[in-house]
């Protein structure tokens, strides 16, 4: 599943990312990075799949639609935390 664009510049945000840093960390072009958050095209497979391993890797989870979820983004606590 690939996140609408809104979605991935909510949870880019969400963990301090830049779009500069988001594309550097996916090693993907910062103008295809662009072009997909402005919502003017999909990114292709394997540049969506970058994309979203590194949101995963800093934590975030997209929420999948639900009785009570028309869609989301969470950040999640690390593993290691302290729980407080």
């Amino acid at each position: 599943m690939v996140p609408p664009p809104r979605l991935v510049t909510a949870a880019r945000i969400l963990i301090g990312l830049s779009q500069a840093d988001l594309a550097e960390e996916a090693k993907i072009g910062i103008a295809t990075l662009r072009r997909y958050e402005r919502g003017e095209t999909n990114p292709r497979a394997d540049k969506a799949n970058a994309i979203l391993r590194v949101l995963r890797a800093h934590g975030i989870q997209f929420l999948d639609e639900s009785d009570t979820v028309a869609m989301g983004v969470v950040l999640l606590k690390s593993a290691g935390g302290s729980g407080s």
